[in-house]
């Protein structure tokens, strides 16, 4: 009866079962992107660069920017942040120290946009039905605002410009002006008088020639 040695099988591995690929740039880190890319050279949508990232692009629009998103996206997101939770916020801080969060949901309730700083109050609360609330603060327009409905104001509105109402406002203090332009006269204001003099506030007049509101 002879011996019979055993010798090892080798088994080879199929592509099937494992799965091995080195993902690299086409040449070293430098200041420009590069597509990073596996190991048969196919492309990513990921570039990198000693300074910055891209992704979707291998060139940046400003060449100041350490990040850019860049697609052929119309009338969708580039970017989405998803937390999990109840709020989704992006953190800006600049080298005064201050964080800047620009968010949606948490404290501003559900659904609602929101801009604040480290400060105990939201800058801006912007809800989903519309409305804008600035709960601190005064509220400065430089130009033309247009109020399609209505609008409280519950401290300061510095305008310096025009304010057009297409509808109502509501103020809770007082209203201080030289005089008031209006563009309809309305019914059942009692006699004018010609200028506008230091007064109880009881009742409003309308100067029919030159359509100034004055305190009666």
């Amino acid at each position: 009866m002879s011996d019979q040695s055993t010798s090892p099988v080798a088994v080879q591995e199929t592509a099937s079962t494992t799965f091995s690929s080195e993902l690299s740039v086409p040449s070293a880190l430098g200041p420009s992107l590069q597509y990073v890319q596996d190991e048969v050279t196919h492309s990513s949508a990921l570039s990198v660069s000693t300074a910055a990232v891209g992704i979707g692009t291998n060139s940046l629009s400003n060449s100041a920017y350490r990040l850019e998103v860049a697609g052929p996206v119309n009338n969708d997101s580039l970017l989405s942040v998803n937390s999990g939770g109840n709020q989704a916020s992006i953190n800006l801080v600049n080298s005064d120290g201050r964080n800047w969060h620009l968010g949606s949901g948490g404290g501003a309730g559900p659904h609602n946009f929101f801009l604040w700083t480290d400060g105990p109050e939201r800058v801006l609360t912007v809800t989903s039905a519309g409305d804008v609330a600035v709960p601190a603060g005064g509220l400065s327009v430089r130009g033309a605002l247009t109020v399609g409905t209505s609008a409280t104001v519950t401290g300061n509105a510095s305008i310096s410009g025009n304010l057009t109402v297409l509808g109502n406002v509501a103020v809770t203090g007082t209203l201080t002006a030289d005089a008031l332009q209006v563009s309809r006269l309305a019914t059942g204001i009692p006699s004018v008088k010609t200028a506008l003099e230091p007064a109880t506030l009881a009742t409003l007049a309308i100067d029919t020639t030159t359509g100034k509101l004055y305190v009666v």
